[in-house]
């Protein structure tokens, strides 16, 4: 799962994966390798990865000291909806129904 998570972080603006994308991704590896709840994993897997780039991302800003505003250097805004999206919204990786 972390590998198939990787790629599709790579795909969107700062780790953002188009749900389509997903959802295509998703189907491939299954339609290789069934396993059951691999949907699941692979959505607590995506969550982690959001999860860590948004404490990295801060850290490697800090590290190259960028000049650029935190916000220029990092899109940490757009890292954290995501991140709220997937715990609270139509992603919601915990099956909790909950608003943003």
């Amino acid at each position: 799962s972390f590998t198939l998570v990787r790629f599709a972080t790579s795909i969107g603006e700062a780790g953002e994966v188009p749900e389509p994308a997903w959802d295509t991704l998703l189907e491939a590896y299954l339609a290789v390798r069934p396993v059951p709840r691999f949907a699941d994993i692979a959505r607590a897997r995506l969550l982690e990865r959001t999860t860590a780039d948004l404490v990295w991302v801060l850290w490697d800003y800090t590290r190259r000291r960028d000049p650029r505003p935190v916000e220029a250097g990092t899109k940490i805004s757009l890292r954290y909806q995501n991140a709220r999206r997937m715990l609270y919204g139509p992603w919601d990786v915990f099956g909790a129904p909950h608003s943003c």
